[in-house]
């Protein structure tokens, strides 16, 4: 038990270290965020502490490399899987591919309108300059968000016999 959600917490600092680390040098289409799309995987097809040791490894890795962005990413970040958890047990009643894919589109949207409402709370209060910019085409980004959401539950499904496709 243990050692599946320190291996959830790992695959989540790996997704955040991409998303700090790779993201930046992809094209604008490009935007792929996945640690949110594997947070939505988690929560679909695994129990909610591994969403969250994976949410919490992300951003971690994101909160280290993003200290001139006023951007809170574990709080925001947590109160987005806490949202993403209501979301499933409430509002989605199966575990399908459609459920990870309306879960990351959930994730990433309430991701943004977080960000932005704590970026204009820094600038608010004079610890920022200049308001956060959202993703440059974010269409893209929500169709690379559900690609990698529907991938990865599609993989666990066919190499699984937990779920029916």
């Amino acid at each position: 038990m243990i050692l599946r959600i320190l291996f959830a917490a790992l695959a989540g600092l790996v997704a955040g270290l991409f998303e700090v680390a790779v993201t930046p040098f992809l094209p604008a289409w490009a935007d792929i965020r996945p640690l949110i799309p594997l947070v939505a995987v988690l929560i679909v097809s695994s129990s909610r502490s591994r969403a969250y040791a994976a949410m919490v490894g992300g951003a971690l890795a994101i909160e280290a490399y993003a200290v001139w962005i006023p951007d809170a990413p574990l709080f925001r970040l947590v109160l987005v899987v806490m949202l993403m958890d209501v979301a499933a047990r409430q509002f989605l009643t199966n575990r399908s591919v459609y459920a990870t894919a309306a879960l990351a589109v959930l994730g990433l949207l309430a991701s943004w309108i977080l960000s932005l409402l704590i970026s204009g709370a820094a600038i608010g209060i004079g610890l920022a300059d200049g308001p956060w910019s959202a993703a440059a085409f974010p269409f893209f980004a929500m169709v690379w968000g559900v690609l990698l959401a529907s991938g990865a539950f599609l993989a666990v499904a066919a190499f699984t016999a937990r779920f029916r496709l």
